[in-house]
């Protein structure tokens, strides 16, 4: 014969599993919090790409106007 202290934790148990999978096909929980820690991973990978490249720009736009320049004070021979 079960005893009322177990039956309490099996519900219990069984309520936290439903609470933890989501139950009525709605989203979990962890699901939602790996989906939002997932946009936000991407979200700041697209932000470093993007100033990676604005970085390579800038520089290959200073390497282009310094090597003008140096044509233009180069002694010729």
């Amino acid at each position: 014969m079960p005893t009322v202290a177990g039956v309490i934790a099996l519900l219990l148990l069984v309520t936290l599993a439903l609470w933890a999978t989501g139950g009525n096909d709605s989203m979990s929980y962890y699901q939602r919090e790996v989906s939002r820690a997932m946009r936000k991973q991407s979200r700041q990978e697209k932000t470093d790409l993007a100033t990676k490249a604005q970085r390579h720009r800038l520089r290959r736009c200073a390497n282009r106007i310094s090597a003008a320049l140096l044509r233009r004070t180069k002694p010729d021979h």
